[in-house]
């Protein structure tokens, strides 16, 4: 194959992995639906956020997304920013990194909600299966998470 037929498949990839960091934005932005969130995942993958929990398994992640946001998360808007993507030489698998900048309304421990300013990082491993780049692990850092006194709405 030519650099220039390798360069092309690196692009594919790239935008097939950035596709599937967009939709995963959406779903999270449509109350963490399992319709739209779950076949981003890989049967066995892996996702995990301090302070909101861990799961194993694309079942165990849809269930567990799901119930954050019926429980925890009562609105958001996800931006994801400035994704690095890294292709294996293989094409097989990635390692992609991107900016959270989230406005949400959440439910504290105490049952008040409260309008927030989230960002955070997050980090991914992706795996080509069949025509499709899946997320295999995906943990998210949150760095900022602070009240937005006037509200949102």
């Amino acid at each position: 194959m030519t650099d220039a037929g390798r360069n092309i498949e690196l692009l594919f990839a790239s935008e097939s992995i950035r596709n599937t960091i967009a939709l995963y934005g959406i779903g999270a932005d449509n109350f963490n639906d399992p319709g739209i969130l779950g076949p981003l995942f890989t049967d066995d993958a892996i996702w995990s956020c301090k302070g909101f929990g861990a799961f194993k398994g694309r079942r165990d992640i849809e269930k567990g997304l799901s119930e954050i946001a019926k429980t925890r998360v009562l609105w958001s808007f996800h931006v994801m920013a400035n994704p690095h993507i890294k292709v294996s030489s293989d094409k097989r698998s990635a390692q992609a990194n991107w900016a959270l900048w989230e406005l949400s309304s959440y439910r504290e421990e105490s049952s008040q909600s409260r309008d927030s300013i989230m960002a955070g990082f997050y980090r991914a491993q992706f795996q080509k299966i069949d025509d499709s780049w899946l997320i295999c692990k995906m943990e998210l850092e949150i760095i900022v998470n602070s009240p937005y006194p006037a509200g949102f709405k």
